[in-house]
């Protein structure tokens, strides 16, 4: 009679098993391909905001270009800027703000006028800068590196443009890029940065890196952006599992890096 009653237990136990198993399998498969999905959809999510954030600063960098161009075709029309040249260059300065100076210079390269004006620097020669000079051989617009400004401290760049009588150059201050990545909430650890065209940090919630001039070219997606490569990558820092997304400012090449730790 045991024997019966343990085979009987054991017939349960078995068809039982065999009806879960089923149920079991799909349960696993479900948490797999919820799994795969949710992970598709942060890292879609996350390159959407990279972009997203890489059109805000494109569109920042053309404004300020268009400024430059409008100047420059003043200065074709109307040369010097026309009988009070000092007054308006200051008033282009004082009314767009990320504007640290704005200068005029004759075709050999030598500072006519700027503002805000400053007589131990007119005639002084700037065709050893390679942006200026690409700018005239090239008869375009042309972006310096990014440097760190003697007034500020803090990262700036130069636009050159050229025009019939010489080159209109405008010194910019990218604080506005600091304020552009510290509006994103990005989960818990994550954050976005911005890079130069050679990887050096211009914009991190960690000041440091910036005024160090911390270069991240080593890490995967800055790598892969350097690369000429956009999307999202998975990567491990400090033993930790990371996804960054990353795109390409179209004006000068930065990087827009969106990273969040992958839990």
């Amino acid at each position: 009679m045991p024997n019966r009653m343990t085979l009987r237990r054991t017939l349960v136990m078995y068809y039982l098993a065999a009806a879960c198993l089923p149920l079991m399998l799909a349960g696993i498969t479900f948490v797999q391909v919820f799994s795969r999905n949710l992970e598709k959809e942060i890292r879609e999510k996350n390159f959407l905001v990279a972009k997203t954030m890489t059109g805000e600063v494109n569109r920042f960098l053309v404004d300020y270009r268009t400024i430059l161009e409008y100047a420059a075709d003043r200065m074709t029309r109307e040369p010097g800027l026309g009988p009070f040249p000092n007054e308006r260059l200051e008033w282009m300065v004082h009314r767009y703000n990320l504007f640290e100076s704005v200068r005029v210079l004759s075709r050999e390269s030598r500072i006519q006028t700027l503002a805000p004006f400053r007589m131990d620097l007119t005639g002084m020669d700037m065709s050893g800068h390679p942006f200026i000079r690409q700018a005239i051989s090239s008869v375009q617009p042309a972006w310096s590196d990014v440097y760190l400004s003697s007034r500020t401290g803090e990262p700036a760049i130069s636009l050159a443009i050229p025009f019939a009588g010489g080159v209109v150059v405008g010194d910019m201050n990218l604080t506005v890029l600091q304020e552009i990545i510290e509006k994103v909430r990005i989960g818990s650890g994550g954050y976005a940065a911005v890079t130069d065209a050679m990887g050096a940090m211009i914009a991190h919630p960690e000041r440091a890196h910036v005024i160090q001039r911390m270069n991240a070219k080593n890490l995967d997606p800055v790598r892969q952006g350097l690369e000429g490569q956009e999307g999202t990558f998975r990567y491990r820092i400090q033993d930790q599992e990371r996804i960054g997304s990353v795109a390409r400012v179209p004006e000068t090449g930065w990087l827009m890096v969106v990273v969040q730790t992958k839990k």
